[in-house]
């Protein structure tokens, strides 16, 4: 009678279970695209069961898995569901802390004195200011659009004498400062004389008598941070709550994994301990990826430096937080006319941009990184950087004989053997795929570029080439290049229309280079499988597969097979129902 005891409970569970097949947590059905190769890339359903999925298939073989009272089911038949999406480069947590404790973000000159004049107004004066996104006054003065007569350092030492102000543009990689900062920074002395920095500039007026005009571009910008700016002033709790709300926000967008390139000069001490933290009381809903920056500027041997790197993340590394990589600048940006380029931005020229780093350079720092099992992720604009940084990848991989999954970012203009080479050693891309869709007012500007013989005209527009990178075979994944705060271009709906029909729901605009867009497949492709190959996560991330962890985000319509530019003009009206990490719920629209 007791055999028979012990036997009845495992029958009852048998035939609950449907012959030892296990009780999912969740079922879903409907359209779903895996980002597998098997079975073109589709399923009808999948079981997620302790964070991993457990079946992916037909929805009658589904079936099994649920049981009344304990299996939820979603049913998504008329949307579409596909895997946690991958932000290729990003900086949501970084810049978005700025931009909520000093919220300038994309303002006018004027905006940004009005607001720098009310802080200086109060009572508690600030230690500092900082601002993102500061657009640009016309477009009638030439390709910055700013009066190169006058010395805005002087304008903002007037509001502000005794703290440092510290003002980007849209780009990021040029920024406006008061004489103050520039003189904390020992880029000018008492008597205005300017003092150079490795790899970049301190802008100079074009006054009958030329001083700094507060401008400074590429590697001088983050100089001026790093001399100035103590963000860990703000306290832990302002780094433990920036990352809480870019984590809610990218969970809301679609995101699942995140590659954050912009911390390290914002005090990587105080965004590293608090990502650590929120990962270690199990809110880190994204797997993060964060890269060290080794600027051309700092004294310390590649050696010691990449050493210091992996110190640092050996320390605050968790489960969902990988601070073990290296990031570079090969050049500035090609607007800018910083981009590194094979020939001179000018006919008859002999300016061929910023080259931050010489080729002996560039490999052994690459070598020293890969050589202690840290990838490296590089900032690549013109043709010439993007040739130099893949021939030190590929010399990196030579030496030491072993793959490692480094990449580049941005890749704005590169040459067809260059992406042939990229493709034959597996070298990844991030491509600014939002980035195809450009404002009227942009567009203006390079035109008049081109026009006054700034910069070459194929240049200007001909870049972002992410169809036939693809085509060639390179691992092309999706980045943004924007902080949370952009909520214009933040989410995948967003992304997935502009990289198809090359024009903005929100920026009135037209398409930047028509020859280069994608499929719909293409384009999820990039932001899913693709993502989690250039993040090494692939083995666990980036498509439904059993095995994997259940990170998913079903959709309510199904544009799977929209190719007509009517229809993918619609897909940002696409609402996300819900998100899941690890099998867990993290966003939900009901």
């Amino acid at each position: 009678m007791k055999k028979l005891l012990m036997i009845l409970p495992i029958i009852s569970c048998l035939s609950g279970c449907g012959n030892n097949t296990p009780v999912a947590d969740t079922v879903v059905f409907g359209t779903i695209y895996t980002a597998e190769q098997e079975n073109n890339g589709l399923a009808e359903a999948f079981a997620v069961k302790d964070g991993k999925f457990i079946f992916v298939g037909s929805k009658a073989d589904a079936q099994k898995y649920i049981k009344e009272g304990k299996t939820t089911v979603i049913n998504n038949d008329q949307g579409l569901t596909i895997p946690g999406a991958t932000e290729g480069h990003g900086h949501f947590i970084g810049i978005d802390a700025i931009i909520k404790k000093l919220p300038c973000l994309n303002s006018s000159y004027a905006d940004v004195k009005k607001e720098l004049a009310r802080q200086m107004s109060l009572e508690t004066k600030p230690k500092f200011f900082m601002s993102w996104g500061l657009i640009y006054a016309n477009y009638s003065n030439g390709l910055d659009g700013w009066d190169k007569t006058v010395c805005y350092a002087d304008e903002l030492d007037e509001i502000a004498p005794n703290i440092p102000v510290v003002c980007f543009d849209n780009t990021g990689h040029q920024a406006l400062c008061n004489k103050f900062a520039l003189k904390k920074a020992g880029l000018i002395d008492d008597d205005g004389v300017i003092h150079s920095v490795r790899g970049g500039n301190v802008i100079q007026t074009t006054a009958s008598t030329p001083k700094y005009s507060g401008w400074v571009s590429d590697e001088v910008a983050p100089y001026v941070v790093e001399k100035c700016i103590d963000l860990n002033e703000l306290g832990e709790d302002f780094f433990i709550d920036a990352v809480k709300s870019a984590v809610s926000t990218l969970n809301e967008r679609g995101f699942t994994n995140y590659l954050e390139a912009y911390i390290n000069y914002l005090s990587k001490d105080g965004f590293y301990n608090a990502i650590n933290k929120v990962d270690l009381a199990n809110q880190l809903n994204v797997n993060v990826q964060s890269f060290d920056t080794i600027r051309s500027f700092e004294d310390t041997k590649y050696q010691a430096r990449v050493q210091e790197i992996k110190t640092l993340a050996n320390t605050y590394k968790s489960e969902h937080f990988d601070p073990n990589n290296v990031k570079l600048f090969a050049d500035g940006v090609t607007e800018s006319l910083t981009g590194w380029l094979l020939e001179p931005y000018s006919k008859g020229g002999n300016y061929y941009g910023n080259q931050i780093w010489s080729q002996e350079e560039l490999n052994n720092l690459v070598y020293e990184s890969n050589k202690e099992d840290m990838n490296v992720h590089t900032h690549t604009f013109g043709d010439a950087a993007c040739r130099a940084v893949i021939d030190a990848y590929v010399s990196s991989e030579q030496k030491l004989n072993k793959h490692y999954s480094n990449t580049l970012a941005h890749v704005r203009n590169i040459k067809p053997e260059d992406v042939a080479k990229a493709a034959q050693y597996k070298i990844g891309i991030a491509e600014n795929l939002i980035w195809h869709s450009t404002s009227y007012e942009f567009d203006a500007m390079l035109r008049q570029a081109v026009e006054a013989n700034m910069i070459p005209e194929d240049i200007a527009f001909k870049g972002y080439p992410m169809k036939s990178l693809i085509d060639a075979g390179v691992l092309v994944s999706s980045s943004t290049d924007a902080p949370c705060a952009e909520s214009t271009i933040g989410n995948i709906q967003n992304i997935i229309e502009v990289a198809t029909s090359g024009l903005s729901p929100n920026i009135p605009g037209s398409s930047y280079n028509p020859t280069e867009l994608l499929t719909v497949r293409e384009i999820l492709e990039c932001l899913t499988i693709n993502g989690a190959k250039q993040m090494g996560i692939d083995d666990k991330c980036g498509s439904i597969k059993v095995g994997k962890n259940a990170d998913f985000v079903t959709m309510d319509t199904n544009f799977l097979n929209y190719s007509k530019l009517d229809e993918l003009r619609t897909i940002h009206n696409v609402k996300i129902n819900q998100v899941y990490f690890e099998g867990n719920a993290v966003f939900s629209s009901k």
